[in-house]
């Protein structure tokens, strides 16, 4: 048990060091931090694909489109993509493809998930505003691998 420990403190301290290393750790990080705050050391900026600090709730998160790895906004935040700056995503092998199982869609666009890069296989639409908790749900979890924001 205390090996297991030591590994954990270990990779969080190596994932720290990364952090500082891209410049990306923040002055004010704190140990007290929720855990998906502190989890930033392998994201990428706001409006490109990959996780970010928050939930996707905050107001300044309206025109975003945002996918977990889990449902319910659990486990990884992948994407977190404004599609007036592209509005079709392959999501790369490492940032989400075939792992989004919850989607919130906080656009004035219609989101089409496809179950293969390039924008093949229509999976679903999913509507302006609309969130989904659960994709297995509707029979589409950890199936999407890309997907287009239309009618914006």
């Amino acid at each position: 048990m205390k090996t297991r420990k030591s590994i954990a403190v270990a990779i969080a301290a190596m994932f720290g060091a990364l952090a500082l290393l891209a410049g990306t750790a923040s002055a004010s990080a704190s140990p007290t931090a929720p855990v998906n705050q502190a989890a930033t050391a392998a994201s990428v900026e706001d409006g490109d694909v990959g996780a970010t600090a928050h939930d996707c709730a905050d107001p300044r998160d309206w025109g975003y489109i945002c996918m977990w790895e889990d449902p319910n906004r659990g486990g990884e935040k992948y994407i977190h993509h404004d599609p007036s700056t592209d509005y079709s995503v392959d999501i790369d092998g490492w940032d989400g493809d075939n792992e989004i199982s919850s989607v919130w869609n906080r656009t004035s666009c219609t989101l089409i998930l496809y179950d293969y890069d390039d924008f093949t296989g229509e999976l679903l639409k999913v509507r302006p505003q609309t969130y989904l908790a659960n994709l297995e749900l509707n029979g589409h979890d950890n199936d999407a691998e890309s997907f287009i924001a239309k009618d914006c």
